[in-house]
């Protein structure tokens, strides 16, 4: 029988209470602690996991305001220890054939309790290195939970630009020369100004977790002199008219295109990122009163939504039994283009850039720059357009600043006075 990892208190009757994992292996039981402390009433025994229901916090949060916020960190250590466990046990059953205590920990003790590596104080490259390796081993978490293996990708990538900038950079030397010659270094490299700005905000939040480690005072990262440069694109939606033409193309020889455009249109009727609306099933949807609704907690904030589901969209999910197929994201941004362009969608659009440090202007069919992402633009849009209020919208999209929201509508002057001019002020 596979070893289960369980989770226990080691002092029930004290006021607060480490939690620690045990199994059960031959040589006896395996306790592993974590770094966890709690209140062992607020630690339900059955789904061994800290409580985090609003009633039974509500008398502790006159003592402790954060309360729900270390409820649920300690729920997501739990839960990323409890996968790594299994991941473990599974690869030691696999290639040594048995489970010993030693060889456990061992591996446990490799992700959870490192060796402290001496990081070269005067290199930023080494602690980014150190960053990097940090994040993926789970040591640094982002609220609470490891980073997704996108972020990583974005880190990685920056890294090796870094190193081909310079290889041995001090903390001192992030200056304001610094800034205006890597900016320079990118712009000669033909990047746009997002990814400038991308880079610039690596490089902050590396200096300023550093300078929190205590291992530099060099605040001229957090000047506003050191700004992430950043333009609204020109990226596209598609209109109620455009969605019902790509509804109405024959698709019949040409399967993986029809299945990539049910993802693709759930995903605009939903306003959810590729990453949500591509993993969809039924244990999300809900009915209620004869109306379904999605209900999710969003991958990249854990922000639980709530969406209402156009009738279109319930009839693309029955199709599936509320199960979405699995897609790979470079598939479907390489057949929804395909799509796109049978249904029509040619019309040349206007880019306007900055690319290395210029403004340019080009153009693209519109079908070119369709892609995962357009999915949850068309989505704010169309909700915005037909006069959703933009906080409701947030409460959908999962935005919690209104500005971040906004930048997501993309409508003409013409439909802003057509709004207007259908708003009582002007009758």
């Amino acid at each position: 029988m596979a070893a289960t990892p369980n989770f226990y208190l080691k002092s029930p009757k004290a006021d607060e209470s480490s939690i620690y994992m045990g199994i059960k292996l031959r040589e006896g039981l395996f306790k592993y602690y974590t770094p966890c402390k709690v209140i062992p009433e607020l630690f339900d025994k059955t789904t061994q996991r800290a409580i985090v229901a609003t009633e039974t916090l509500k008398p502790y949060k006159a003592i402790n305001a954060n309360i729900l916020i270390e409820q649920k960190n300690i729920n997501a250590i739990i839960s990323n220890l409890e996968s790594d466990t299994n991941r473990i046990l599974s690869d030691l059953l696999k290639y040594d054939k048995v489970v010993t205590k030693d060889r456990l920990k061992e591996k446990l003790d490799e992700i959870y309790k490192p060796q402290i590596k001496k990081v070269d104080i005067t290199s930023f490259n080494s602690y980014l290195d150190d960053f990097i390796d940090r994040c993926e081993k789970g040591v640094k978490l982002y609220k609470g939970k490891k980073y997704t293996k996108g972020t990583m990708r974005t880190y990685t990538t920056f890294r090796t630009l870094l190193n081909e900038y310079s290889t041995k950079l001090s903390f001192d030397a992030i200056d304001k020369d610094f800034y205006r010659s890597f900016v320079n270094f990118l712009n000669d490299k033909g990047y746009k100004i997002n990814s400038v700005g991308k880079s610039i905000k690596f490089i902050k939040v590396i200096m300023k977790d550093a300078f929190e480690a205590g291992l530099h005072n060099n605040l001229i990262y957090s000047h506003s002199t050191f700004e992430a440069p950043t333009e609204n694109a020109d990226n596209v939606y598609l209109t109620e008219k455009e969605l019902e033409t790509m509804c109405k193309v024959d698709l019949t020889d040409k399967p993986n295109y029809a299945l990539v455009r049910d993802v693709f249109i759930v995903g605009c009727y939903t306003a959810l990122r590729y990453s949500d609306y591509s993993r969809i099933h039924s244990d999300m949807v809900k009915e209620k009163q004869g109306k379904y609704v999605l209900e999710l907690n969003t991958t990249k904030t854990n922000t639980k939504v709530i969406i209402p589901l156009k009738p279109l969209v319930v009839d693309i999910l029955k199709k599936y039994n509320f199960n979405l197929p699995k897609t790979h994201e470079q598939k479907l941004n390489q057949y929804i283009k395909e799509v796109c362009k049978l249904a029509g969608l040619n019309e040349n659009v206007e880019i306007n850039a900055t690319i290395g440090g210029k403004r340019e202007t080009s153009y693209k069919p519109k079908y070119e720059m369709v892609k995962t992402h357009t999915a949850r633009r068309t989505g704010a849009t169309l909700m915005y357009l037909a006069g959703v209020a933009p906080l409701d919208i947030m409460k959908i999209t999962g935005h919690t600043k209104e500005a971040n929201l906004l930048k997501y509508i993309k409508i003409t002057k013409e439909q802003t006075a057509d709004r207007l001019a259908a708003n009582s002020f002007f009758k």
